[in-house]
């Protein structure tokens, strides 16, 4: 392993016009013993030509791999591959990160970790001082599953997930045929079998939603990714401790095998009884959501 603690990984695709944000505010981190690992996913803009003059500068330790055009999430797998830190975190390339995320990171990680954690979860915001959806860290919650943070304890809206290389290794995504995409749930949810996330109730990463980014376009690229959105309903429905979040969660299993036009969803439904109850308010969920997606 390296003698630095933490890597900022960064999957890209033609974000050259907006990747100097992070470079600069990595840049400016009060912390300096870190990796950037920039894994390139077939770029076609000045992303290369950029970040090899940033190595060039010497600022600020980079590494930069290239692959051809897979999806961010053979990129993620390939990020972990190459890491030799103790922790991981993932900042999308439109996003960048508070002057202090890294050191305040890093301390709290040194201070409460453990192996029955495999990591820590922050907050992402639209400032320094406010978070992304109003949303914060419960008080008084050191630590919880991924899927409790949000099913029990109310938390809304995306977070910063920073892993233990280690375990995030154990867990690649795992892709289904001809589809680039599946949610980061697909190895939150896995992740949470076996360990426990430390919370950290500070804003490490500023998030803004661009046109040309995931959430933007959320439900064209669901739909283009069926199989996979149908796993990740079926793995939310397993791992739901209520049972309003099992409804919930099965009606979006209905509506995403609508979309998956291989007549598997009853046969691959977790609870049959209840496929058959939701297999209605999901058709309709594909319908006026989906259809024209």
């Amino acid at each position: 392993m390296s003698d630095k603690t933490i890597t900022v990984f960064t999957p890209t695709y033609n974000r050259g016009y907006i990747l100097p944000n992070l470079y600069n505010s990595l840049v400016n981190q009060t912390y300096k013993n870190f990796v950037w690992l920039i894994v390139d996913d077939g770029s076609t803009d000045n992303t290369k030509v950029m970040v090899e003059e940033w190595i060039k500068e010497g600022k600020i330790d980079i590494e930069y791999y290239y692959q051809e055009n897979q999806g961010k999430q053979i990129a993620m797998n390939l990020g972990a591959e190459k890491c030799n830190t103790e922790l991981f975190d993932t900042v999308d390339s439109d996003d960048y990160m508070t002057p202090n995320a890294l050191k305040n990171i890093v301390e709290f990680w040194n201070k409460h970790k453990a192996e029955n954690y495999a990591g820590i979860i922050s907050l992402r915001g639209k400032t320094e001082m406010e978070s992304l959806t109003g949303s914060y860290m419960p008080e008084r919650v050191l630590h919880c599953k991924y899927r409790a943070l949000y099913e029990e304890y109310g938390f809304v809206g995306d977070s910063n997930q920073i892993y233990r290389t280690d375990v995030i290794r154990k867990y690649p995504y795992q892709l289904f045929p001809n589809e680039k995409f599946i949610a980061e749930t697909a190895q939150f949810l896995q992740i949470d079998d076996h360990y426990d996330m430390l919370l950290l109730n500070d804003i490490s990463v500023i998030c803004e939603y661009r046109e040309d980014g995931y959430s933007k376009n959320v439900k064209k690229l669901l739909k283009n990714n069926s199989l996979g959105y149908r796993y990740i309903k079926d793995l939310n429905y397993r791992h739901s401790k209520t049972l309003k979040g099992k409804f919930a969660e099965m009606i979006k299993y209905c509506c995403a095998n609508f979309m998956c036009h291989d007549g598997q969803g009853y046969k691959l439904a977790a609870n049959k009884p209840m496929y058959l109850l939701c297999f209605i308010p999901g058709a309709l969920c594909y319908l006026i959501f989906y259809k024209k997606a």
